[in-house]
């Protein structure tokens, strides 16, 4: 198994996937035919995820508290679930990896109805718990290529959208703080309401702010807020959320004159990434 504490300390760093999978002190070989980068995501993210109500184990948390597995019998029983909980995870490596992906043509298409209820409620969160097209990596638009994913969101029809959660499923108790603090932005361009139900010309928009031309001041509270935010950058990943939000972060800071305090809450706000809590990688 990769070691888990590595990864953790090269993301706090700014690593990108791509990086941190082959650091050969991280010890992880992804499956054939993977993309080494994603596949470690998505497998970081399962162990992050598999218990309790926050991203950490409970192994983590009883190891923070002092408390580890206590004579022979328990070390065997860690063992055993150890390896049933990597040979689960290497089973969601091959379906998110191998299998082709869903739609007539081999590849998913954007949203085109805005959903049925109102932001914020659970008609709305319902029906958005079940769409998948806020997709980390789409075909032919990898991570870490700004032009294809701007190129990309270009693209979108404008009465399309990209809905649901990136990374792990929605929840409730974050969709509607992320829905009614965003409120409170309303007058602000740029800004989605509702960061699972992207509408396509608003991400245009967002990616539009790459191009800005900062002071040296303003890069230096652009930097400052993408080391705060809970993803310690712009997104989990380097999708196409990433490139919008730093589009949005500088229009924020150029054109409405906020802080990187005032930059990093909205983008925790927009977060897309899923719940419980916010991404903290």
């Amino acid at each position: 198994m990769p070691d888990w504490e590595r990864v953790t300390k090269q993301r706090a760093k700014g690593a990108g996937w791509d990086e941190i999978a082959n650091d050969p002190k991280v010890h992880f070989e992804p499956p054939t035919g993977a993309d080494p980068g994603r596949a470690l995501k998505v497998l970081y993210f399962h162990q992050r995820s598999g218990a309790g109500s926050s991203r950490h184990s409970r192994a983590a948390k009883r190891e923070s508290h002092g408390i580890g597995p206590v004579g022979g019998r328990s070390r065997v029983r860690w063992a055993i679930a150890g390896s049933a909980m990597a040979a689960f995870a290497a089973v969601i490596l091959v379906l998110v990896f191998l299998l082709p992906a869903p739609g007539p043509s081999g590849s998913p298409s954007p949203g085109t109805s805005s959903g049925p209820g109102s932001i914020g409620s659970t008609t709305e969160f319902s029906y958005l718990a079940q769409q998948h097209t806020d997709a980390c990596h789409w075909p032919g638009v990898n991570l870490g290529d700004e032009t294809a994913n701007v190129n990309w969101i270009d693209g979108l029809p404008d009465s399309s959208f990209l809905q649901g959660a990136c990374c792990t499923p929605m929840d409730f108790s974050d969709y509607t703080n992320q829905t009614t603090r965003l409120q409170g932005f309303s007058s602000v361009p740029g800004i989605a309401p509702d960061p699972y139900n992207m509408p396509a010309h608003v991400a245009k928009a967002d990616v539009a702010g790459e191009g800005l031309a900062l002071t040296s001041d303003q890069q230096s509270t652009l930097s400052s807020a993408m080391g705060m935010t809970a993803d310690h950058g712009w997104c989990c990943c380097q999708c196409w959320a990433y490139y919008a939000h730093e589009g949005l972060a500088k229009s924020l800071i150029v054109q409405e004159g906020y802080t990187a305090d005032q930059v990093v809450t909205v983008i925790d706000l927009e977060d897309c990434c899923g719940g419980p809590g916010q991404m903290s990688m």
